[in-house]
């Protein structure tokens, strides 16, 4: 699924059919953040499903924590909420990095090393970003 608003580089496909989360609203690819290599967007998906707790941020709007980086690819969840806010697991930001990761790829070599980065939305007001250029 691809949002009428995105932009794409060349060389863009996708590689594998990823369904947006529950809650989604819309989202953007590219565009506003730098590219990060997929692979290591696919470690911090990883780690983020192993933490056990709930994650938490203070009032917003636009207030925003980094929950992971590698390899200067890093993921962010942001508070769109006047109040504080906390999800139910971190495997929520997990599945929305998934969903960019998958949906806003692009091989600009065409040797298959995949590149990705994008914002995701939900309806109950938090969002999601990732972007390269991060120094972890």
């Amino acid at each position: 699924m691809r949002a009428d608003n995105e932009t794409q580089p060349a060389n863009t496909t996708t590689t594998q059919d990823v369904n947006a989360p529950p809650g989604y609203e819309s989202h953007f690819c590219f565009d506003r953040w730098p590219t990060a290599e997929r692979d290591s967007i696919d470690q911090g998906v990883s780690y983020l499903r192993g933490l056990g707790s709930q994650p938490h941020l203070g009032a917003g709007p636009g207030t925003c924590s980094r929950v992971s980086c590698s390899y200067n690819a890093a993921i962010y969840w942001c508070n769109d909420h006047t109040n504080e806010y906390s999800l139910a697991s971190y495997s929520q930001i997990a599945d929305a990095a998934n969903f960019i990761a998958y949906t806003c790829e692009y091989d600009p070599n065409l040797n298959g090393r995949w590149y990705t980065s994008g914002q995701l939305f939900f309806k109950d007001h938090w969002n999601m970003y990732i972007t390269g250029g991060d120094r972890c």
